[in-house]
């Protein structure tokens, strides 16, 4: 049992700030408001430099139509949504860390998008992205 509300607090920031998975979150105007460590190792970019700014403006490549999309149906809607790694491999060029000679260049992703939501609406929306390149490449090698 923990002592007070306050080291619980950073109890669970802790384990987020250590996933291995990424997570960060953006509010309506898709900038972000959350970045784990996770995101600043992946991406290069430290967590005081991704806070208050634009997704978007720090991921250009990102395709941003889609994207856009797939954020407003999540604070719309009030529900999670999903991208698999068979549909879209990638969002985020993250690089993995698995010596393998040819084949997948970047880490192939998971990413789920899940409301955050307090009182009547939507103030953010969470991201997580999982690395499933161990996954992909073994259903890519071992397919007949």
């Amino acid at each position: 049992m923990f002592p007070d509300a306050m080291a619980q607090a950073r109890l669970n920031e802790l384990a987020l700030q250590r996933m291995p998975c990424g997570v960060f979150s953006v509010d309506r105007l898709l900038r972000v408001v959350m970045w784990n460590d996770f995101m600043a190792e992946r991406s290069g970019i430290p967590v005081e430099c991704a806070l208050g700014k634009p997704l978007f403006e720090l991921f250009p490549g990102l395709p941003a139509d889609w994207l856009r999309k797939k954020f407003e149906a999540v604070f719309v809607l009030k529900i999670s949504a999903f991208t698999s790694w068979e549909h879209r491999p990638y969002l985020f060029q993250f690089t993995h860390d698995r010596p393998i000679t040819g084949g997948i260049d970047w880490m192939q992703q998971d990413c789920t998008f899940v409301p955050l939501i307090a009182g009547v609406g939507v103030i953010a929306v969470c991201v997580t992205i999982t690395d499933v390149t161990d996954l992909a490449i073994c259903l890519l090698y071992t397919s007949p």
